[in-house]
């Protein structure tokens, strides 16, 4: 009896625990929305605010608004990362206080995609512990399987205060990407990445690649991005060509975002490759001019010739055979 008595105060005090944690959470999201209301005036978003008010949001809606608000602040902002403090706070305290495993996962995607180095630097223990790493290094050292960490790997492999003997086990864990492994430090590993990037010809492979250089932002993968921008591998259809530039370019911002260089949106300088817009054409070859001097600067190289080098193709024509 006594037994029973105990296991059922032992439930209710987690329940407990649980419950508190969410509400801490649901008063977050609803201060930041009240805070930040001249951005959130999607009918969507508003709708779904109404109803989580209202507690008449169930939790896949939750997710949902969650993730809405997050993306819909950092896309009113300047840039591309998150700037705002309050954003990453309540990006922080989701992964902290969420017993929603969806919410920890969009928390942890967008931080290890959209937080600059000094605020996870500065938030390394935070995470550390949100995360509860200590038992992601017993199950890596035991090679039992990480499922349960693959959502948080690319966050993981971010933070700063992983000791020595830590990083070894990831290294040594075959379940764990070799670009998190490299960005970790992994020199082996990223030497083997950056090879296949530049030997690669097919587009798909290759973008994977390039995303994975992004990610570890060091200065030979850096250097292996600028030096493949002059690379003629493309895709192309029925209507237009694309080159791999533009996704060379995007993991070129993922790796500095911060210069301005790299944020400017190359859709906009696509051309039609039978007719083309003499000022579009303009622009294009004002770019390349700027990145070569950027990279002349920066790493000592020119990347591309900027007579012939471009981005996008549309066919104004119509295509009958090409061989």
């Amino acid at each position: 009896m006594k037994n029973g008595l105990f296991i059922l105060i032992l439930i209710l005090t987690i329940l407990s625990v649980f419950v508190y944690a969410d509400e801490q959470l649901d008063a977050e999201m609803l201060k930041f929305a009240e805070e930040k209301r001249e951005l959130f005036r999607n009918s969507e978003i508003m709708g779904l605010l109404e109803k989580f008010r209202n507690r008449n949001l169930d939790s896949q809606g939750k997710v949902v608004l969650f993730e809405l608000l997050v993306n819909q602040a950092i896309f009113k902002q300047k840039n591309s990362y998150i700037e705002d403090e309050s954003l990453l706070d309540i990006l922080l305290t989701a992964l902290e206080k969420s017993n929603c495993d969806a919410i920890r996962k969009v928390s942890a995607k967008i931080l290890s995609e959209k937080a600059l180095d000094a605020d996870i630097d500065s938030k390394s223990k935070r995470i550390y512990a949100a995360l509860n790493l200590k038992d992601l290094f017993l199950i890596a050292g035991r090679n039992d399987g990480l499922r349960e960490y693959s959502d948080f790997l690319t966050l993981i492999g971010r933070l700063n205060n992983l000791s020595s003997e830590e990083k070894n086990i990831i290294f040594n864990c075959p379940d764990i990407p070799a670009f998190i492994k490299a960005k970790l430090g992994d020199g082996q590993a990223e030497e083997t990445l950056v090879k296949g990037f530049m030997a690669e010809k097919e587009y798909h492979r290759k973008s994977s690649y390039a995303e994975q250089l992004g990610y570890i932002a060091s200065p030979l993968s850096i250097k292996a991005l600028l030096c493949e921008l002059s690379s003629p591998v493309k895709i192309e259809w029925s209507y237009g060509e694309v080159s791999i530039r533009l996704n060379i370019i995007n993991a070129l911002r993922l790796a500095l975002p911060n210069e301005k260089i790299f944020a400017q949106p190359l859709e906009t300088l696509s051309s039609g490759k039978f007719s083309p817009s003499p000022e579009r054409e303009k622009a294009r070859r004002e770019y390349a001019e700027q990145l070569n001097i950027w990279s002349l600067k920066h790493y000592n190289m020119t990347v591309w010739n900027p007579d012939t080098v471009w981005f996008m193709y549309s066919y104004d024509t119509p295509i009958i055979n090409r061989q």
